[in-house]
């Protein structure tokens, strides 16, 4: 289970028990959705995810952005009020 801290103070985690709750979001190009679905459509059983994610905080809405692990931050997005 992976954490991350958000810049509100608020303790975000990928494991959820409601889609409506969802944190982490995986983020592919055009290129990389094609691979993907032709993965899908041939059945195979490991699909390796993309290399960019972003968690969306619930309580503030903040979009952190990842490449290749939490250790890599991106970029940080906060909603206009």
């Amino acid at each position: 289970m992976a954490r991350f801290v958000c810049t509100c103070g608020a303790v975000l985690t990928n494991q959820t028990d409601s889609e409506s709750e969802l944190v982490v979001h995986y983020v592919l190009t055009t290129k990389q959705f094609g691979e993907f679905s032709e993965d899908v459509y041939q059945g195979n059983k490991y699909l390796s995810l993309p290399d960019m994610q972003y968690w969306k905080c619930p309580s503030c809405g903040r979009l952190s952005f990842f490449s290749k692990g939490l250790d890599s931050t991106i970029a940080v997005y906060t909603r206009e009020k």
